[in-house]
């Protein structure tokens, strides 16, 4: 049977040789993605709207914050699989991969 191209991908990802050696890695499978936070002093009753006093975006998601969090022990380089979106917020996740030392296939990242 045939791969898929995601498996295709991640089995590259995961399998770096170095002559008669396999380097070890972590591939994470999983989601990211842009946690938009408000603030506010009141606690909403049921159905009430309340308005936020400050706003700010955060990058998240179960499998990048796995990814993140196994980047900085820094004992094996770290590979995210997962989609991102052709918007700001995509370009955001992917510039927060790239700062933290999280690897991911520019050419294969799927952008949706």
């Amino acid at each position: 049977p045939r791969l898929s191209k995601t498996t295709t991908t991640a089995l590259k990802m995961a399998t770096t040789t170095n002559e008669q050696k396999q380097q070890q890695r972590i591939v994470v499978v999983g989601s990211t993605n842009q946690d938009l936070i408000s603030n506010t002093n009141i606690l909403p009753t049921l159905g009430e709207t309340v308005m936020g006093d400050t706003f700010t975006t955060a990058c998240g998601g179960k499998g990048a914050n796995q990814a993140v969090a196994a980047a900085s022990l820094g004992f094996v380089p770290v590979s995210m699989l997962c989609r991102v979106g052709d918007d700001i917020f995509g370009k955001n996740l992917l510039d927060n991969f790239r700062r933290v030392g999280v690897e991911f296939d520019e050419e294969s990242t799927v952008l949706s």
